[in-house]
């Protein structure tokens, strides 16, 4: 098996992301929160800087804006504020940025270099091969209800019933997950973590923490975190270590 790098990142800046973080403690993982300033229902300063004394604090604009819709001036102040304000409140330096709905272009990439950061995280999924490029850091899977799309614990999107499934069937079977895998989001990922360690050397598990609260997710994350943790084959980091080593 090949040695494999595990990280977490949780976007958005809630205030559950302080449950995340609990669980994360139990388990032994690490993870990148990605706080913006303005979020309804962001994390107070005091729990930022608190939560930074474990894991890794990351920049995600000020206003939660879609950088590319931007004018430029207004998107490199975004960029730029993010990492000052951030370093304000931890008294540590910010060094890894993502971009918000995953929305970058060459320009905004250029941005984000140019303030300081180190290495910029997108929404790109499926991916268990370590970044080539650190400001297109990929993810591995979003933590989201599979097979089927929700709004709600038990309301469904009946329009978009299978959008989950169908998008990232054949980039599955590539994986060589079996489609029996893919009844539930828990044996999906489980499936894709063990794809990881025989084929991969990255795995990496992202979600918005009142979205598992919405889908009423905790126990299949915290089902999760049981699965990946404690592996002697696997290195547990942050977003920004995973470019370091």
């Amino acid at each position: 098996m090949n040695r494999v790098f595990v990280t977490t990142s949780w976007d958005d800046g809630h205030a559950l992301d302080l449950r995340v973080a609990n669980l994360l403690k139990k388990y032994q993982l690490k993870g990148t929160f990605y706080v913006p300033k303005v979020f309804e229902g962001r994390l107070a300063e005091p729990d930022i800087a608190l939560l930074s004394q474990e894991h890794e604090i990351g920049a995600h604009t000020i206003n939660h804006k879609i950088l590319t819709d931007l004018e430029i001036s207004h998107a490199q102040m975004e960029i730029e504020e993010s990492k000052t304000w951030l370093e304000t409140v931890t008294r540590q330096e910010i060094i890894s940025f993502c971009y918000p709905w995953g929305k970058y272009s060459d320009e905004i990439v250029s941005f984000v270099k140019d303030a300081g950061f180190s290495c910029a995280r997108t929404v790109a999924g499926l991916s268990i091969s370590k970044p080539a490029n650190p400001w297109l850091m990929p993810t591995t899977l979003h933590v989201y209800p599979f097979p089927f799309r929700k709004r709600g614990q038990k309301a469904y999107h009946w329009r978009r019933l299978l959008q989950p499934v169908t998008r990232d069937f054949f980039a599955l079977r590539k994986l060589h997950v079996p489609f029996y895998k893919m009844r539930s989001w828990v044996t999906l990922t489980k499936s894709v973590f063990d794809a990881t360690l025989q084929q991969g050397d990255y795995f990496h598990l992202w979600g918005h923490s009142w979205e598992i609260e919405l889908y009423g997710m905790w126990d299949d994350l915290e089902e999760i975190f049981r699965y990946i943790a404690r592996r002697k084959e696997c290195m547990y980091v942050n977003n920004s270590q995973v470019i370091k080593r």
